[in-house]
């Protein structure tokens, strides 16, 4: 299982896109671990030329578990599939 973090602004639930000077949008930026998401927040700890109000003021983070499902096709999908195995067996046949 695999956990990704996105920073959502609380008034309109746009995502962070990251950077030094964040903008927000409908998908945002996902950080693959905890600590790529906290170097990001430093950053403006430590950024001298960056003036209030700090961007993420009303903002929350949020994880997200990344989960593999068995893999279940429905009956129409699956037929799509069949038919192209038989398509390639038959090219590699001959």
């Amino acid at each position: 299982m695999t956990t990704i973090y996105r920073i959502r602004r609380k008034k309109d639930g746009l995502f962070s896109a990251g950077g030094s000077n964040p903008r927000f949008n409908k998908s945002g930026k996902a950080w693959t671990t905890i600590g790529k998401l906290k170097n990001h927040l430093r950053l403006f700890e430590y950024y001298s030329g960056y003036s209030p109000p700090w961007p993420y003021d009303d903002c929350e983070i949020v994880s997200y578990e990344i989960v593999a499902l068995q893999n279940q096709l429905d009956e129409p999908l699956q037929g799509v599939l069949e038919t192209y195995r038989a398509i390639n067996k038959n090219k590699n046949n001959h």
